[in-house]
């Protein structure tokens, strides 16, 4: 095995790396939620540009076959069509791999939807790509949870929920839909060893669950870990609508907080059909609790001698934002 480093950011960099090589996984992105001053540069430019540099890299090589892409439902689910859906109070929408992200951008506060959806996009729009290799895929996953294998994962990472669960510390209200990353993983590997027609220029999303509320995770939770101290500090539903309301008429209140038009997205529930995941690549996804159970076992062990400090609701969003 051997290991490379470099910059995403500079072009060619990855040419070394890449040189001999059957196929590419590329999961770089900057995952970080709300807006900020910098999101072009902090956000999107890792994602999209350091894509663009990825697959320039790629079309380098002469032997390389297969190239799959770690996207996001961030790049399939349309907030403003989620909302639509439930104000006209009906069924929540089964969103597939034919949708495209078409609301997210960086003045609406969702520099991350918009750029997991243009980095995406740029794989699937390369022809010069597509005519070169067997097969190029997408794969887009929901919330990945499940075992971590350092303390930065387990307080960084979207893991960082669960270990919020565990120490008591805060967590915000809101649905979303879940993933193991053992899942994901075997997505990937299956991407690579499936037959190419079955897989080239397919997106696949990944999700275990329809939206689940936090409250629902927690109680998972405290069921198959019971030393679980659970999320004190979460404000309810009314809280929040009202925090959000004062920011979005206080201007000074939404650059304090980091307002984002998609936090009041949080309170959506939607779902996603998953049958070409299952079809094709024969994803037989494993239970919430089965995940929520072996992340609370890996990171418990992780964070014991050295525990996360308390997070208030304003830090909490001054980090995601």
């Amino acid at each position: 095995m051997t290991f490379r480093s470099g910059d995403i950011l500079k072009e060619g960099c990855y040419d070394t790396a890449f040189e001999g090589v059957w196929g590419v996984l590329h999961t770089a992105a900057v995952v970080k939620m709300g807006s900020s001053d910098d999101a072009y540069q902090s956000i999107v430019e890792p994602s999209v540009k350091g894509t663009q540099n990825v697959l320039e890299s790629a079309k380098k090589q002469s032997i390389l076959k297969r190239y799959v892409h770690i996207s996001s439902i961030a790049a399939v689910i349309s907030f403003d069509r989620a909302q639509a859906y439930q104000e006209a109070q009906e069924a929540a929408k089964a969103f597939d791999e034919t949708e495209w992200n078409t609301w997210s951008t960086v003045e609406k506060g969702d520099a991350y939807g918009y750029a997991k959806t243009q980095a995406e996009k740029a794989v699937l729009d390369d022809q010069d790509l597509s005519n070169q290799l067997e097969a190029v895929v997408s794969i887009n996953p929901a919330v990945v949870l499940g075992p971590c294998l350092s303390k930065s994962h387990a307080t960084q990472s979207s893991a960082r929920q669960v270990t919020a669960f565990l120490t008591g510390n805060f967590t915000p209200q809101g649905y979303w839909c879940w993933v193991d990353v053992r899942d994901v993983a075997k997505a990937a590997v299956r991407a690579f060893t499936v037959d190419a027609e079955k897989v080239n220029g397919q997106r696949f999303v990944l999700s275990a669950n329809p939206s689940t509320h936090y409250s629902q995770l927690g109680a998972i939770i405290r069921k198959v870990h019971p030393a679980a101290k659970g999320s004190t500090q979460a404000p309810g539903t009314a809280i929040i609508v009202f925090a959000l309301w004062l920011c979005y008429y206080l201007p000074f209140l939404k650059k304090l907080v980091g307002y984002s038009e998609i936090w009041k997205f949080w309170n959506l529930r939607y779902e996603f059909d998953t049958t070409k995941s299952k079809t094709i690549l024969g994803i037989d996804y494993r239970s919430i609790e089965e995940t929520c159970r072996d992340a609370c076992n890996s990171i418990q062990a992780l964070i014991a001698d050295d525990p996360p400090e308390p997070v208030s609701m304003l830090s909490y969003f001054s980090v995601v934002s």
